[in-house]
Protein backbone atom coordinates (compact mmCIF):
# COMPACT_ATOMS: atom_id res chain seq x y z
CA UNK A 1 0.00 0.00 0.00
CA UNK A 2 2.78 2.53 0.47
CA UNK A 3 3.58 2.23 -3.28
CA UNK A 4 0.35 2.97 -4.20
CA UNK A 5 0.00 5.93 -1.73
CA UNK A 6 3.16 7.30 -3.02
CA UNK A 7 2.36 7.25 -6.62
CA UNK A 8 -1.74 9.23 -5.47
CA UNK A 9 0.67 11.67 -3.79
CA UNK A 10 2.80 12.10 -6.89
CA UNK A 11 -0.03 12.38 -9.25
CA UNK A 12 -2.01 14.54 -6.94
CA UNK A 13 1.04 17.01 -6.74
CA UNK A 14 1.25 16.75 -10.51
CA UNK A 15 -2.47 17.73 -11.08
CA UNK A 16 -1.81 20.69 -8.35
CA UNK A 17 1.43 22.04 -10.15
CA UNK A 18 -1.03 21.81 -13.59
CA UNK A 19 -4.00 23.63 -11.97
CA UNK A 20 -1.59 26.14 -10.89
CA UNK A 21 0.02 26.77 -14.08
CA UNK A 22 -3.13 26.96 -15.78
CA UNK A 23 -3.82 29.58 -13.61
CA UNK A 24 -1.27 31.58 -14.19
CA UNK A 25 -1.68 31.52 -18.12
CA UNK A 26 -4.98 31.91 -17.50
CA UNK A 27 -4.39 35.52 -15.99
CA UNK A 28 -2.10 36.19 -17.88
CA UNK A 29 -3.85 35.47 -20.71
CA UNK A 30 -7.08 37.39 -19.31
CA UNK A 31 -4.59 40.47 -18.81
CA UNK A 32 -3.47 40.80 -22.43
CA UNK A 33 -6.53 40.12 -23.39
CA UNK A 34 -7.70 43.48 -21.35
CA UNK A 35 -4.99 45.41 -22.19
CA UNK A 36 -5.20 44.42 -25.67
CA UNK A 37 -9.21 45.67 -25.51
CA UNK A 38 -8.44 48.63 -23.65
CA UNK A 39 -5.48 50.13 -26.08
CA UNK A 40 -6.84 48.70 -29.58
CA UNK A 41 -7.29 51.98 -31.10
CA UNK A 42 -7.57 52.27 -34.95
CA UNK A 43 -4.07 54.25 -36.65
CA UNK A 44 -6.89 56.53 -37.63
CA UNK A 45 -7.70 57.58 -34.20
CA UNK A 46 -4.27 58.05 -33.00
CA UNK A 47 -3.23 59.57 -36.13
CA UNK A 48 -6.47 61.85 -35.07
CA UNK A 49 -4.73 62.04 -31.28
CA UNK A 50 -1.40 62.95 -32.24
CA UNK A 51 -2.87 66.23 -34.19
CA UNK A 52 -5.13 66.79 -31.56
CA UNK A 53 -2.00 67.27 -28.78
CA UNK A 54 -0.19 69.01 -31.53
CA UNK A 55 -2.30 71.40 -31.94
CA UNK A 56 -3.30 71.84 -28.58
CA UNK A 57 0.46 72.37 -28.19
CA UNK A 58 0.34 75.20 -30.92
CA UNK A 59 -2.83 76.87 -29.61
CA UNK A 60 -1.25 77.21 -26.13
CA UNK A 61 2.10 79.01 -27.80
CA UNK A 62 0.61 80.99 -30.06
CA UNK A 63 -1.87 82.17 -26.96
CA UNK A 64 1.29 83.08 -24.85
CA UNK A 65 2.93 84.35 -28.20
CA UNK A 66 0.00 86.81 -28.48
CA UNK A 67 -0.08 87.85 -24.67
CA UNK A 68 3.64 88.51 -24.40
CA UNK A 69 3.33 90.85 -27.67
CA UNK A 70 0.37 92.30 -26.50
CA UNK A 71 1.86 93.50 -23.59
CA UNK A 72 4.86 94.75 -25.18
CA UNK A 73 2.89 96.73 -27.92
CA UNK A 74 0.85 98.47 -24.75
CA UNK A 75 4.37 99.16 -23.42
CA UNK A 76 5.15 101.16 -26.14
CA UNK A 77 1.82 103.23 -26.80
CA UNK A 78 1.93 103.96 -22.89
CA UNK A 79 5.52 105.60 -23.69
CA UNK A 80 3.91 107.26 -26.67
CA UNK A 81 1.05 108.65 -24.94
CA UNK A 82 3.46 109.91 -22.11
CA UNK A 83 5.56 111.84 -24.77
CA UNK A 84 4.13 115.89 -24.61
CA UNK A 85 4.51 116.58 -28.14
CA UNK A 86 2.25 113.62 -29.05
CA UNK A 87 -1.18 116.31 -29.75
CA UNK A 88 0.98 118.85 -31.71
CA UNK A 89 2.96 116.24 -33.49
CA UNK A 90 0.70 114.64 -36.43
CA UNK A 91 3.34 112.14 -37.79
CA UNK A 92 3.34 110.67 -33.88
CA UNK A 93 -0.25 111.30 -33.26
CA UNK A 94 -0.67 108.90 -36.76
CA UNK A 95 1.96 106.45 -35.32
CA UNK A 96 -0.19 106.21 -31.79
CA UNK A 97 -3.22 105.38 -33.60
CA UNK A 98 -1.58 102.99 -35.82
CA UNK A 99 -0.33 101.52 -32.80
CA UNK A 100 -3.73 101.66 -31.01
CA UNK A 101 -5.16 99.45 -34.41
CA UNK A 102 -2.90 97.01 -34.11
CA UNK A 103 -3.51 96.26 -30.79
CA UNK A 104 -7.00 96.23 -31.10
CA UNK A 105 -6.43 94.19 -34.30
CA UNK A 106 -4.41 91.47 -32.24
CA UNK A 107 -6.53 91.55 -28.98
CA UNK A 108 -9.26 90.55 -31.21
CA UNK A 109 -7.23 88.03 -33.09
CA UNK A 110 -6.54 86.58 -29.52
CA UNK A 111 -10.23 86.72 -28.23
CA UNK A 112 -11.32 85.04 -31.57
CA UNK A 113 -8.33 82.32 -30.83
CA UNK A 114 -10.02 81.83 -27.09
CA UNK A 115 -13.27 81.14 -29.00
CA UNK A 116 -12.44 78.75 -31.04
CA UNK A 117 -10.69 76.78 -28.66
CA UNK A 118 -13.20 76.47 -26.34
CA UNK A 119 -15.58 75.45 -29.17
CA UNK A 120 -12.93 72.94 -30.35
CA UNK A 121 -14.32 69.18 -30.24
CA UNK A 122 -11.90 67.03 -28.08
CA UNK A 123 -11.52 63.70 -28.51
CA UNK A 124 -11.47 61.83 -25.41
CA UNK A 125 -8.15 59.95 -24.31
CA UNK A 126 -8.99 55.80 -24.44
CA UNK A 127 -9.25 55.90 -20.90
CA UNK A 128 -11.48 58.53 -20.53
CA UNK A 129 -13.63 56.49 -23.29
CA UNK A 130 -12.87 53.34 -21.40
CA UNK A 131 -14.95 54.64 -18.22
CA UNK A 132 -17.84 55.91 -20.28
CA UNK A 133 -16.62 59.67 -21.40
CA UNK A 134 -19.20 60.52 -24.65
CA UNK A 135 -17.27 60.86 -28.46
CA UNK A 136 -18.03 64.23 -29.36
CA UNK A 137 -18.03 63.79 -32.46
CA UNK A 138 -21.22 61.61 -31.95
CA UNK A 139 -21.50 57.53 -30.89
CA UNK A 140 -21.59 56.88 -34.72
CA UNK A 141 -18.98 58.72 -36.38
CA UNK A 142 -16.15 56.31 -37.97
CA UNK A 143 -12.62 57.05 -37.18
CA UNK A 144 -12.33 58.42 -40.78
CA UNK A 145 -14.52 61.46 -40.04
CA UNK A 146 -12.85 62.03 -36.74
CA UNK A 147 -9.51 62.58 -38.52
CA UNK A 148 -10.84 64.61 -40.86
CA UNK A 149 -12.50 66.75 -38.60
CA UNK A 150 -9.39 67.11 -36.72
CA UNK A 151 -7.52 68.03 -40.24
CA UNK A 152 -10.03 70.70 -40.37
CA UNK A 153 -9.12 71.74 -37.14
CA UNK A 154 -5.90 72.18 -37.92
CA UNK A 155 -6.28 73.79 -40.92
CA UNK A 156 -8.39 76.82 -38.93
CA UNK A 157 -6.35 76.85 -36.55
CA UNK A 158 -3.29 77.87 -39.15
CA UNK A 159 -5.54 80.19 -40.86
CA UNK A 160 -5.60 82.23 -37.50
CA UNK A 161 -2.32 81.77 -37.30
CA UNK A 162 -1.53 83.09 -40.04
CA UNK A 163 -3.32 86.25 -39.41
CA UNK A 164 -2.09 86.67 -35.99
CA UNK A 165 1.68 86.00 -36.78
CA UNK A 166 1.03 89.17 -39.47
CA UNK A 167 -0.75 90.87 -36.70
CA UNK A 168 2.28 90.67 -34.22
CA UNK A 169 4.99 92.23 -36.97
Amino acid sequence: MGMIQYLKRKIKIKNNNMKSSHLFFSVIFSSLLFVACVSSESEMLKQARSIQNELLTQVDALDSTMTVRLTSMNDERGAMSADSTISTDSLKMQQFMMMKEKIDNLSNLQSELTDWKSNLKMLPSVEEMSKGAENPFGEKAKDQEILQAIKKSQEDFNTLKMKADAAMK
